[in-house]
């Protein structure tokens, strides 16, 4: 499937989701979700504004998300903003979202709270393709993973070889072996390992 614009892609339901923030901060919540959207609701040449804050609260609680819709969103937290920002998308009626690292901003307690959004959007049946480079994200909210090496299908993994391997790994680094036994010796890995501790940036894909 190919796409010519990113029209193309929102008329076959597929929104995105950027790492950097699309917002505008002068706007109010509901006006960078409704009213920034090619057919806001309208009068004549005229957007109607009570409309406009109504779907858009509407929108944010069937998402779970409590946000006042005529604050500015200068005055968000960027958790908040990624919020707006998929709420925007969903918007459009997209059924498949992408979301290009969207924690690589946030601290730990953002972070939780927006797999919580998107782990209740997986449960509503919405596609996801999530980008990142954590993997505990991953064995959160995905059922499979693409591991990506300079840019190419380096290969797929499960959710469970996943949570078996950094269990393994927490176990190990918890509970250390006797140093005085002789390490086995080093063996070729015949298809890409998942990393649990953070490392060089490996984009991994739900």
């Amino acid at each position: 499937m190919r796409f010519h614009s990113p029209q193309d892609a929102v008329d076959r339901s597929i929104a995105v989701v950027h790492q950097d923030y699309h917002v505008w901060p002068d706007l109010t919540v509901a006006e960078n979700i409704i009213g920034t959207l090619r057919r806001p609701p309208q009068f004549a040449s005229f957007v109607r504004s009570r409309t406009m804050r109504r779907e858009a609260h509407d929108l944010l609680e069937r998402l779970g998300i409590d946000l006042d819709v005529e604050r500015k969103v200068r005055d968000l937290d960027a958790a908040e903003k990624k919020f707006v920002e998929i709420a925007r998308a969903l918007a459009v009626d997209a059924a498949f979202l992408i979301l290009d690292e969207p924690t690589a901003s946030l601290e730990s307690r953002e972070s939780d709270r927006l797999l919580a959004l998107l782990e209740r959007l997986r449960a509503a049946d919405h596609g996801i393709i999530l980008v990142t480079h954590r993997l505990e994200e991953v064995v959160r909210v995905a059922d499979r993973a693409t591991i990506l090496r300079d840019g190419r299908n380096a290969g797929f993994i499960s959710r469970d070889v996943m949570t078996a391997t950094c269990s393994s790994k927490r176990s190990s680094a918890a509970y250390p072996k006797n140093r005085s036994r002789p390490a086995p010796a080093a063996r070729r890995p015949s298809s890409p390992s998942p990393r649990c501790a953070r490392g060089p940036k490996q984009r991994r894909s739900i």
